[in-house]
């Protein structure tokens, strides 16, 4: 039960309240440095329950849009098996549309055995009630990103 005077919000896409743009920027800034320093913890108290991950393509992690921590958690263990930990995704730019939406650039950089990942990403977040629901994944170069994910 909730403390007298605490009103609790249903989280849902509509009727969202808009957080403020540096508040949202300091939110991402946060997820992909969690990424970074492999603090799933971190990166799953800053992301709603049913947050959704939409990658580029399919490639070899079971399909292209992952939704909920639980599945998102895999999915993000896998990437660091995949490329032995090594992945890098070094923020250029963090820059609020909006107080629900942030664009963020990143130069993402991996290898494992032979193989090199150097390219440059946009990640779209979408901010509900102070987390992180949803982020999509967008690259230039999808076949490199293809071959070094295959």
């Amino acid at each position: 039960m909730a403390p007298r005077g605490l009103r609790i919000r249903r989280a849902g896409v509509r009727g969202a309240p808009p957080v403020d743009a540096e508040a949202a920027e300091r939110l991402v800034r946060d997820y992909l440095d969690a990424f970074n320093r492999r603090r799933p913890l971190t990166g799953a108290r800053l992301a709603a329950p049913d947050i959704t991950i939409r990658l580029p393509a399919a490639g070899g992690f079971g399909g292209r849009e992952h939704r909920g921590r639980t599945a998102t958690g895999r999915l993000l263990l896998r990437v660091l098996w995949h490329s032995r930990g090594t992945l890098r995704m070094e923020p250029r730019s963090i820059e609020a549309d909006d107080g629900n939406t942030v664009i963020a650039r990143t130069h993402n950089t991996a290898h494992r055995g032979k193989e090199r990942l150097d390219l440059e990403m946009t990640l779209r977040f979408e901010i509900r009630h102070g987390r992180i629901a949803a982020m999509e994944e967008s690259v230039e170069d999808l076949d490199s990103w293809r071959t070094f994910w295959a």
